[in-house]
């Protein structure tokens, strides 16, 4: 027996080594091509099942990722991952709509039961964009990811999984599911893993997350402010190894600046850098507002603000929107025993939690002078400055390049032209990456009242976005 992290199963798509099935009639079709597995269930009802012929590793913690998307068709019952699968009459599925919800639901015996029925999710991507879910199985736990974020944690009935995975499609859709991961991890033998597929998981490394950091598209004044920060660590780091005297480190900071600016991102990011230098067990982010810290009545805020910190440890607690914590003009509000509580915390977990808040600039800086307690547990700030249309528009250009969408050169033209526009009439609520990605998703309900009626639909049509498809208000500089 031996403890690892492996990689059972890798699939790109490129070829199909792993023998996924492969048909095209009059009920489905499904091949592999162009890096990726092509599922078209022609039936015009009930969903199609695809099952790999990977056995998963018995009794032991192990991960299922997926990347896919739908590429045409009616939604009604959207498409997914199936795991835990005995047979054609036994199995779970992991599914998500092109509303942007999720479902998690078991087929027993031929009869379905949903341990969570259609729910809204803002992580799900609409608009035919591609998703990536993920489920991780530890023991009866299960927990379920789309895009990186948790959605849900549920427990099942024991001896309940089977040990096959698969893709479930409902009837007249097609969709593409363009990589697929099997990571397993704890106790095995090497006779559990598929050896003609398994590679050692290898962990990140602090270079990767500065590349990361240094490949966001602007907030040029934030990565230099990070880097020359990373740099102090590094040498701070250095200088205990070797018994010299060294400099207090603290690893809370204030980033503030306007919406859909990336502070989210670079918390984040942040937690990886602190994991890869040493200062942070895990490095996650845990994020949290007003709401999953105040409670409303007395002896609930202590319970709220306790259960973040203990969920946090070893990590970053991120508070967005944290001046909500004490309104400007409250008198008596439980929001000032939030603080104290953190306060507190954050000096008997020192070393073991990094505390990030977020916020507009004038908001958080009233905030902050009115709590000298919290100003003076934070050194390091970072503004964060609107995009510029021209990082507006290459985020624009990075949602078509991740929904495998093509712009026209009139309509790349006439999108510049916007983008410029809503940027001079902005004020500070424009939404930057936000109204970027509103953008987007209106010029993809646009298209599809354009396309809707042309027969036949080529994948050329389907993927190219013209000037046409701007909505016309915008033009005047209107803000989404």
């Amino acid at each position: 027996m031996v403890t690892q992290k492996k990689v059972i199963l890798e699939d790109n798509f490129s070829n199909n080594e792993n023998n996924w099935e492969q048909r095209n009639d009059s009920t489905v079709r499904l091949e592999i091509e162009d890096g990726a597995y092509l599922i078209e269930n022609r039936h015009d009802s009930g969903s199609r099942l695809v099952i790999s012929s990977l056995d998963l590793p018995k009794e032991v913690e192990y991960e299922i990722e997926i990347t896919l998307q739908k590429v045409s068709g009616v939604d009604n019952y959207g498409y997914g991952l199936v795991w835990g699968v005995q047979d054609l009459s036994n199995f779970y599925t992991f599914q998500i709509s092109n509303e942007g919800q999720y479902r998690i639901s078991q087929l027993a015996k031929n009869d379905w039961r949903a341990y969570r029925d259609w729910t809204a999710s803002p992580h799900v991507k609409r608009y035919n964009l591609p998703n990536k879910l993920a489920i991780r199985h530890d023991g009866q736990q299960v927990t379920f990811y789309v895009n990186e974020e948790m959605v849900d944690e549920l427990t099942f009935p024991p001896n309940g999984f089977g040990r096959k995975l698969g893709f479930i499609v409902s009837s007249v859709m097609a969709v593409k599911v363009h990589d697929v991961i099997v990571t397993q991890y704890g106790e095995v033998t090497e006779s559990a893993t598929k050896e003609s597929a398994a590679t050692i998981a290898q962990e990140e490394t602090l270079q990767q997350v500065l590349d990361e950091l240094n490949n966001l598209i602007g907030l040029e004044n934030i990565k230099e402010q990070i880097n020359t920060f990373i740099n102090f660590l590094k040498v701070q780091k250095e200088r205990e190894k070797r018994g010299l005297a060294k400099t207090a480190v603290s690893l809370h900071m204030v980033l503030y600046g306007p919406p859909g600016t990336g502070k989210t991102t670079v918390a984040r990011l942040i937690g990886r850098i602190y994991k890869q230098l040493g200062f942070l067990a895990k490095g996650d982010l845990i994020e949290t507002d007003r709401a999953g810290l105040v409670g409303g009545y007395v002896g609930q805020t202590a319970l709220k603000v306790d259960e973040k910190v203990k969920e946090s440890l070893g990590g970053v607690l991120f508070i967005d929107e944290a001046y909500t914590l004490k309104p400007e003009g409250a008198t008596s509000d439980f929001g000032q025993e939030a603080i104290d509580i953190l306060l507190k915390r954050m000096e008997d977990h020192r070393g073991e939690i990094a505390v990030v808040i977020a916020g507009y600039p004038d908001e958080m800086e009233r905030f902050l002078e009115a709590n000298p307690g919290i100003k003076s547990r934070f050194s390091r700030y970072f503004f964060f400055e609107h995009y510029r249309p021209a990082d507006l528009f290459l985020i624009f250009e990075k949602f078509c390049k991740e929904g495998h969408y093509i712009l026209t050169e009139s309509a790349k033209s006439r999108l510049q032209e916007v983008i410029e526009k809503a940027y001079a009439n902005r004020d500070r609520t424009f939404g930057n990456a936000r109204f970027a990605r509103n953008l987007f998703e209106k010029m993809l309900e646009q298209q599809a009242n354009r396309i809707a009626a042309v027969e036949p639909l080529t994948e050329e049509i389907l993927n190219t976005l013209t000037a046409d498809d701007i909505p016309p208000d915008l033009l005047d500089g209107n803000i989404i």
